[in-house]
């Protein structure tokens, strides 16, 4: 298992919880990658009320259930598609039951600390859940999860606790330097390109193969008649009400921005040998007739640091809040008594 799935994995885990499952637990302000369910906090005796478990931390147990649906929301997440060799499985297994065991142990470490979080705060977390699901749906997914309310408000009260811990005690120390920025941007050069682009308007008389030939005529009829006013410096967006059939026509025609690979291939290279504030002849396509208006044009380059900068402070954060994350665990899974059963 790779350090940055793990860290991934983890930090998922502490920032979202069991609850985005269906039942929402509210966001830290760290991006998450995947939504994947921690364990409440219960006594071994009440093992037996949501059925089998998977593993102990330090004496709190991690329910097969709760194990199933990280793993099916874990697949979901990575888009894993097909049948999957024996290794995969038991790699995808093992990076679920690592992760819940990581939440867990943040729980307990978050609770050593110690960090509050109030039973107004989780009650509303619920009463929210409650809303946007809708009291059929609430109670359908408890039912399916094996648990009580009393569970869920455990659940929730983890995973807002372990939110808080992550903010308070990570995120909010992690410091980027402009350094670090300026490093980062000078490695990754290739990296920094930018597409391509132009903004452009249209007008489209629609005609296809089936139409017959009077059809065909009077459709190139109409869109020369735009084009001739278009070029003779008529307002195009007053023309593309008049005469566009295409559902953009309402809004003056206005397509907005356009990278390389984005339409069909004739309009694309009509859009993009055009100036800014040029307007094309007629421009045929599988849809019908085109005129095309470029009102703004970005040739692909490399973005300059300033541009990049906030982008690349913000993943150099994350990035260093995952790595912590994952040596916390790490620490703690050392001292931690964990059985796998």
């Amino acid at each position: 298992m790779s350090r940055q799935t793990f860290a991934s994995f983890t930090l998922a885990l502490a920032a979202m919880g069991a609850a985005t499952l269906s039942f929402g637990a509210g966001s830290t302000g760290v991006q998450a990658t995947v939504e994947t369910p921690s364990t409440p906090a219960q006594p071994p005796a009440e093992a037996a009320s949501r059925g089998p478990i998977v593993a102990r931390v330090n004496g709190v147990p991690i329910y097969k259930i709760d194990f199933d649906s990280a793993l099916q929301n874990f697949i979901k997440s990575q888009g894993v598609a097909g049948s999957l060799t024996d290794d995969q499985t038991q790699q995808l297994h093992q990076i679920v039951l690592d992760g819940l065991i990581g939440s867990e142990l943040l729980y307990q470490k978050a609770k050593s600390i110690p960090i509050e979080v109030s039973s107004t705060e989780v009650e509303q977390t619920v009463a929210q859940a409650r809303a946007s699901m809708g009291d059929e749906a609430f109670e359908s997914e408890l039912h399916r999860r094996q648990m009580s309310e009393k569970d869920l408000l455990n659940l929730i009260k983890q995973n807002l606790t372990v939110q808080r811990m992550i903010q308070d005690v990570i995120v909010s120390r992690v410091d980027v330097s402009e350094q670090e920025i300026e490093q980062f941007y000078n490695e990754h050069q290739a990296d920094m390109k930018k597409p391509e682009r132009v903004e452009a308007s249209h007008i489209l008389v629609k005609s296809s193969t089936a139409d017959s030939d009077v059809q065909k005529a009077e459709a190139r009829r109409k869109i020369q008649e735009a084009e001739k006013r278009a070029q003779s410096g008529e307002d195009f967006a007053s023309l593309a009400r008049q005469y566009s059939d295409d559902g953009t026509a309402s809004n003056g025609g206005r397509l907005g921005e356009i990278q390389r690979g984005q339409t069909v291939p004739t309009f694309e290279e009509a859009a993009f040998k055009l100036h800014e504030g040029e307007v094309s002849g007629v421009v045929e396509s599988p849809y019908g007739f085109h005129i095309i208006k470029v009102t703004k044009r970005e040739n692909g380059a490399s973005a300059t640091l300033q541009e990049a900068h906030d982008t690349i402070a913000q993943f150099l954060k994350q990035k260093k809040a995952q790595d912590a994350i994952e040596d916390m665990v790490q620490s703690l899974r050392a001292d931690a008594k964990v059985e796998l059963l």
